[in-house]
């Protein structure tokens, strides 16, 4: 069985249940070993081919984030399930250490394994949140960030699973022939649109694998979605996109199960249509008011 792990990872923040705990930090350190499904071919020296530590690190920053934890054994339960949604991980461990209440420290640790049963349930609750998901998909014309922020201001108040790609820009630097190129120019355009209006509100939550967006969908967050990632590891067929990226994201709702799509532009008027098995709608860039 291969392993990863993370040791003696320090983060300086407010946690616990006691009132001598609130409106203090305190030093809290994470040991965090995560047991690997082996690969099925012989590993090669390319770093896209293994799981990058930053699935731990990453883990604990995003829960961290997320709320103010009462209870380190919520903390640690919440890290080793965020792991544990990476395919190839088959058991966590997590210990979790407070070092500024005793001379020395304390903590508590636990050992969650993935199996059957939480696969299940785990599948069950994504499935239920894709089925209530919405894809919203903005036109690079009106990439204004008024606008956007209109927009997202109702996404995260509504209770619902938001998913959000970009159109790529459309004038290149330069022509070229060599389409392949162009793909990748028009998903990093896609890529960066992305973190540039992630910067608008900090509980949006950018995303570019699909354990990702499944961590996401199931906390019925507004997920800004960088696709090149996505795109370039899949092994289905990607349509060509270059010249419209609406095919794309037909394929990307096939491929995560989402039926609602929402496209976005100005002076569309609002109409429903099913293509492909998908329910899309059309909307004017100023109809965001439907997600009230």
């Amino acid at each position: 069985m291969d392993k990863i792990f993370v040791n003696n990872y320090v983060k300086e923040f407010e946690i616990g249940a006691f009132q001598s705990e609130h409106g203090c930090t305190q030093r809290v350190e994470f040991t965090v070993r995560l047991d690997l499904r082996p690969l099925a071919h012989e590993i090669s020296d390319d770093v896209d081919e293994v799981i990058s530590y930053e699935i731990i690190t990453e883990a604990i920053d995003s829960e961290l984030e997320s709320q103010r934890f009462n209870l380190l054994e919520t903390l640690a339960e919440k890290i080793a399930q965020r792991c544990l949604m990476e395919s190839r991980v088959v058991k966590a461990k997590v210990k979790i250490e407070k070092l500024d209440r005793i001379p020395g420290s304390l903590g508590v640790s636990i050992v969650r394994v993935k199996d059957n049963y939480h696969n299940l349930i785990n599948k069950n609750e994504l499935a239920k949140e894709i089925k209530k998901c919405a894809l919203v998909m903005f036109s690079a014309i009106q990439n204004d960030s008024a606008i956007i922020k209109s927009w997202i201001a109702e996404f995260l108040k509504s209770d619902q699973s938001i998913v959000i790609m970009f159109e790529p820009d459309k004038e290149l630097p330069f022509e070229t022939v060599d389409l392949s190129v162009k793909k990748q120019v028009a998903l990093l355009s896609m890529d960066q649109n992305a973190w540039l209006f992630s910067s608008l509100d900090e509980r949006l939550l950018l995303a570019s694998t699909k354990a990702e967006l499944s961590w996401g969908l199931r906390g019925k967050k507004t997920v800004l979605f960088c696709p090149s990632q996505f795109v370039n590891k899949s092994l289905s067929s990607v349509p060509n996109f270059v010249d419209g990226s609406h095919s794309l994201v037909y394929w990307f709702a096939k491929e995560m199960q989402i039926k609602n799509i929402y496209l976005v532009g100005p002076n569309l008027k609002k109409n429903t249509a099913m293509d492909q098995g998908l329910n899309i709608m059309h909307l004017n860039t100023k109809d965001w008011n439907i997600f009230k």
